[in-house]
């Protein structure tokens, strides 16, 4: 038989980007490898940060962020917490022509893991 490994992820970065009047946060560098998807660490990811946020700054209101319109799974997964697609777009001007989608969200509205 075949013996199980333990998977160490580690979590090198999630940043906020916080307007000066506080009520706005973008959230950035969120990335979570593919073999560690679906078993609910991207939820956790999301939940810290949440907490970490309205912790740090209660007076925040709303919550964005972009993500490549090619991630199609990423899409589902922001939608599934709460978040909605605001219909803003950017173009990157990176090597594969990126166009990023924007989500927003009330921090406080988020459904995150329990």
């Amino acid at each position: 038989t075949r013996q199980k490994q333990t998977k160490w992820v580690i979590l090198k970065e999630i940043c906020f980007k916080v307007s000066p009047d506080l009520a706005e946060a973008e959230l950035h560098k969120v990335y979570l490898d593919k073999n560690c998807r679906g078993q609910g660490i991207a939820q956790l990811m999301l939940q810290t940060a949440r907490d970490w946020l309205m912790q740090n700054y209660p007076a925040c209101q709303r919550l964005l962020l972009w993500t490549d319109s090619r991630f199609d799974a990423g899409h589902r997964f922001y939608q599934k917490c709460g978040f909605v697609q605001t219909g803003e777009t950017r173009e990157l001007a990176d090597l594969s022509q990126s166009r990023e989608l924007a989500f927003a969200a009330a921090p406080s509205r988020l459904l995150v893991a329990r």
